[in-house]
Parts: C-alpha cells; structure tokens; sequence
C-alpha cells in the first residue's frame, strides 16, 4: 500500500491525481479532493495561451463553447471519468468567461442582473427540457447534464455577489468568518478531508466518544475537524501562500 500511495503522490507532483485511476493506481482516501486540483492545473495549462492569441470576445466565444458542448461530452461516460479535465472543464469555463464578462463591464447594475437572471433560466430550460430523457433520475442524462445546471447558479450567484458588492444584498459575504473562510477556503478544502479521516482513526474503539449520542459525537468531530483545519490553513496562508503570492508578483 505504502508503494501506492508513493506512485498517487507522484502522480500529484505531476498535475494529474486525475489521472491515477486510468492506471489503476490506488486513491488514498484522505487524497479525495486531490482530483479536482488537478483539473484546475492542467485547464490552466492550456488557458492561458488562448488568452493570449484570442482578443475578448473570441475568448468569451470559446469559453461559451466549452459550456454548451461539455454535457454532451459526458453522456455515456463511467462515473471514474468525471475526474477527467475534458469531461469538468465546463465550471473553469464559466469562471473564466465571467473574468472576461466583467473586465468589460460598465458598472451597469440592469446588465448584470440580465446575465445572472439568463444563467437561471438556462438552467431551468436545461430541466424542463430534460425532463422527457429522465434528468430528474439516476442516468446518463443526470449526470451529464445536472453538472451544467449547478455551473450556471453558481455562475449567476458570483454575478450578483460581484455586481452588488458594497451593498446590503450581499452584506454577509462580509462578516469576518466569511471572509476568513474565503481567503483560507483552498487549504481548508485541501486538509478537511485528512483531518477527517484522523479524527475517526484517532477515537475510533474509544469508550467515552462512543458512549456519546449521535447528535453530540457529530457535534464534537465537526468541531475537532473545524479547529485543527482553519489552524492549518492559517499557518498556510501566512507561510505558504503569501511568499508565492508576492514572489509571483514580482514575475
């Protein structure tokens, strides 16, 4: 097992935790979220080039067309391959389509509210459509097609959270927890799951936790796990993160 793990870490080192499977190399648990950085890392292998070949609105042209055309792409895949950066390419498509989306925006609220209110509507045209091929059931179309839907609600959520910033809609995105949360939200979906998995290694046979109801047992692991990951995540931030931030500001 130990020689597993060594070959997923390799793996990792390489941008491709998703691709691990594809070789039947074991997934170490705690390594759950590891598959969706690597498809970051290898979409942003290859963005990067169009931004610089393409002007603005080819860019959004194609960003859009890595939206539509994704859930046709995933119809009739193994569920393994939902790890794969050219079945999820559409979320990171989306995001970089918004990026482009407000770096021309004028400001205008009435414009904003139109985007976001057509990423809604689209995917509640995705569900009424989709009803007759069994989308609202386990199945080809489900999977394929309920990714996009929570593409666009996300999409049109970050629109209004950008639109309307500074205003009172919005105002919980700046309470102090939420803020934390967000500046230390890639290492705590980084460790959570390890953290977790130790916890339960940890009490796992131990005869108070065990005795406790389900109710409180719960509450105690949610509250370990919560501590020890926003702990780790800050030390992250200020020793990790930030040297890379001002040393790629330099670049």
């Amino acid at each position: 097992m130990r020689g597993q793990n060594a070959a997923f870490f390799a793996f990792c080192a390489l941008l491709s935790a998703n691709l691990a499977s594809l070789f039947n190399v074991h997934v170490p648990d705690a390594a759950g979220p590891y598959w969706s950085l690597a498809v970051e890392e290898q979409f942003y292998l290859i963005w990067p080039w169009l931004v610089l070949w393409l002007n603005a609105e080819r860019l959004s042209l194609a960003a859009v067309c890595v939206v539509v055309l994704e859930p046709f792409l995933r119809l009739g895949i193994q569920s393994h391959a939902l790890e794969l950066m050219w079945y999820r390419a559409d979320g990171l498509a989306m995001g970089a389509f918004l990026a482009v989306w407000f770096s021309t925006w004028n400001g205008e609220i009435a414009r904003a509210r139109s985007l976001a209110l057509a990423l809604v509507g689209i995917a509640a045209a995705i569900t009424i459509v989709g009803i007759p091929f069994g989308i609202l059931h386990e199945g080809d179309a489900s999977t394929s097609f309920r990714i996009t839907q929570a593409v666009c609600i996300f999409g049109a959520l970050l629109v209004v959270a950008v639109a309307y910033s500074g205003r009172r809609i919005v105002a919980p995105l700046r309470w102090r927890a939420l803020s934390l949360t967000a500046l230390l939200s890639y290492c705590l979906y980084l460790v959570h799951k390890p953290i977790s998995d130790g916890f339960v290694w940890a009490f796992a046979g131990n005869g108070w936790y065990a005795q406790l109801s389900p109710e409180a047992s719960l509450a105690f692991r949610a509250a370990c796990v919560l501590a020890i990951a926003y702990a780790i995540a800050a030390l992250s931030r200020r020793f990790i993160e930030l040297p890379f931030i001002k040393l790629g500001q330099k670049f």
